[in-house]
């Protein structure tokens, strides 16, 4: 079995989607929680993807991430992990294909730019 988070976050609490040492990631964050849950055991063990990264201080509203889970599965729910989450949000889950990988299976991307004139 495999499962696919709907998440959402807001990037200005973050260094970036895409795991770094020594600082605060989204990936990071999702990879604690589910670790302290026991929903994986690491992320390379559980096959751990992301559809998209975005850099620091990007927020997103619909990214995707899949993965295995080891034997605390039913605890991926949108409910138990938002309580350990700070700054991302499980929008939902739902049981994928094996061979699901959530960037490859996206059917379209869309980004949004917002400017803000602070006095230039």
């Amino acid at each position: 079995m495999k499962l696919a988070l709907r998440i959402a976050y807001d990037g200005t609490a973050f260094y970036g989607f895409q795991r770094q040492p020594d600082v605060r990631t989204v990936e990071g964050e999702l990879i604690r929680v589910l670790k302290k849950l026991k929903i994986v055991e690491s992320p390379e063990e559980n096959d751990f993807k992301g559809a998209s990264r975005t850099d620091r201080g990007v927020s997103a509203f619909f990214n995707v991430v899949s993965f295995i889970p080891s034997e605390r599965a039913d605890l991926a729910r949108p409910e138990v992990l938002n309580h350990h989450l700070r700054d991302v949000w499980v929008l939902g889950v739902s049981e994928v294909p094996e061979e699901f990988h959530p960037r490859f299976w996206a059917r379209s991307k869309t980004y949004r730019y917002y400017l803000v004139n602070e006095g230039f």
